[in-house]
């Protein structure tokens, strides 16, 4: 029998089925997924909500700076015409047709490790945009970007739900991560000519940058761990992933975006 304080006790993670007769189903009792986080905190659910809606922002802010500072980065860079927009079309490239992989790889790995490591990732690859010397290392520096936010993407979204309860604060939180993308490109539109005129555009990406891995630091304390996942090494659930299908698909959609951009 539970006493008062565990009944009022929730764990992002945890399994809410109950059978008719008020005592947990088999089914929920023996859940694979089983939660090693400490208790759920208001403070604990901002933070998280804070940095996966940060960097959701950061992404199309990153793409509205890259907009307005194209022609000037195209001189500064010896970017030829030709390929001119390949900066901007590589990321969206790159980023859609691998989410549904790192959706499948941080269903078996674990989608906190998938979700900091393509958060960090992303950090580095965005200070190297603003380091870059020629056209082809911003483009091939964009093309990591895609991959990093494609790690991100499908991770937030378990990452929230588990992080914060059902009602209020769950919606909360994915109305931010929503709202986010709209006002990260607005914000970056600004910014871009603002910076292309005073400081130039590289600061645009150191910014983003040190922003990023303040973020990626408050996420590795905040976002919910989970402890062996599915019960089993990773490394056997990584092998049941149909890699196959994930290739075809990844080239289908890759295809599919090369035809839009």
């Amino acid at each position: 029998m539970q006493s008062e304080g565990e009944k009022d006790t929730y764990r992002p993670g945890d399994v809410e089925t109950t059978s008719s007769e008020g005592v947990r189903s088999d089914e929920a009792a023996h859940a694979p997924t089983t939660s090693s986080s400490p208790p759920f905190t208001t403070t604990r659910a901002n933070f998280t909500i804070v940095a996966l809606t940060g960097v959701s922002f950061l992404n199309t802010m990153g793409s509205g700076i890259l907009t307005v500072a194209l022609p000037q980065m195209a001189i500064d860079l010896h970017l030829n015409e030709d390929i001119l927009l390949w900066p901007a079309s590589v990321y969206a490239l790159a980023a859609g047709c691998t989410l549904l992989l790192f959706g499948s790889i941080a269903d078996a790995v674990g989608d906190k490790i998938i979700w900091i490591s393509g958060s960090i990732l992303y950090a580095i690859f965005t200070l190297a945009c603003g380091f870059a010397q020629t056209g082809n290392q911003l483009i091939a520096f964009r093309t990591l970007l895609g991959l990093c936010i494609a790690m991100c993407l499908p991770s937030a979204v378990s990452l929230m739900t588990r992080s914060c309860p059902s009602g209020k604060r769950r919606n909360i939180g994915f109305a931010s991560m929503g709202m986010g993308q709209p006002l990260g490109y607005s914000l970056g539109l600004i910014l871009g000519g603002v910076f292309v005129d005073t400081i130039g555009w590289r600061y645009g990406y150191y910014i983003s940058a040190i922003i990023n891995a303040v973020l990626s630091a408050t996420a590795f304390w905040a976002l919910p761990t989970v402890s062996k996942p599915h019960g089993e090494p990773w490394y056997r659930r990584m092998a049941k992933i149909d890699w196959i299908g994930a290739v075809i698909i990844s080239i289908s959609l890759a295809l599919l975006c090369f035809v839009m951009a």
